[in-house]
């Protein structure tokens, strides 16, 4: 027998009804998952540093220039969360914890091996954690924005395909720089796998039919 849900609910049940998979759930082990891949994204972030950026594959572009791979990242860890808050509260995490990898890689490497000054070391630290946040929250809200205008009728196509879009025009930007100056393939075929990934992934949210039920605008049944 169909059940009628209040409309405080709906937005779990518009998400039910477009037949999406949450990976992401509001519990600690959640938590902990994403400041650990926050963390191994700074790592990336750090080891790609250290490959030369005025050649073909131009590997260094990865930590120094482009966002086609970060956009898909954080999109993923958006739209896979069950909830609103847990899509900001996931982004937050990953970003601060990317971002602090990132800079305190640069900070450790204007550092000499043998010397390391203990005091200036923690100053420094605590000059990037304010600024780690900052960014942490900015993208929390924007990841937000993005989970709660995908559920939408009318507009939710277009958030959908926004980090798409944007990853696209990267990526045309990349080619453009491969065959004029030689440079930037590595980033450019990542953001072609990123976009390829991203439409299979979420392609019954870019491809969902409207619902002519006018019922469905204030209530949800669910079998």
């Amino acid at each position: 027998m169909a059940q009628i849900y209040p409309n405080h609910n709906q937005e779990e049940y518009k998400l039910a009804q477009e037949k999406r998979t949450f990976l992401l759930h509001n519990n600690v082990m959640n938590y902990v998952l994403i400041a650990v891949l926050g963390i191994v994204a700074g790592l990336l972030t750090a080891f790609f540093s250290y490959f030369t950026y005025y050649d073909l594959w131009s590997f260094s572009s990865f930590s120094s220039m482009s966002l086609g791979f970060w956009v898909f990242t954080i999109a993923i860890i958006v739209l896979k969360s069950e909830r609103w808050s847990v899509a900001g509260v996931n982004t937050s995490l990953y970003v601060f914890f990317l971002f602090f990898v990132n800079n305190l890689h640069k900070i450790l490497r204007g550092y000499s091996p043998e010397f390391i000054d203990t005091a200036n070391l923690v100053e420094d630290l605590g000059n990037i954690i304010p600024y780690c946040l900052e960014t942490a929250i900015f993208c929390g809200g924007l990841g937000i924005i993005l989970y709660i205008g995908v559920i939408e009728k009318w507009y939710g196509k277009i958030m959908v395909m926004m980090p798409a879009i944007f990853i696209i025009i990267e990526a045309v930007i990349m080619y453009y720089m491969v065959f004029t100056k030689q440079m930037l393939l590595f980033q450019a075929i990542l953001d072609t796998v990123c976009v390829f990934l991203y439409i299979c992934i979420f392609r019954k949210l870019i491809f969902r039919r409207k619902n002519k039920n006018k019922e469905n605008q204030h209530m949800y049944l669910v079998d």
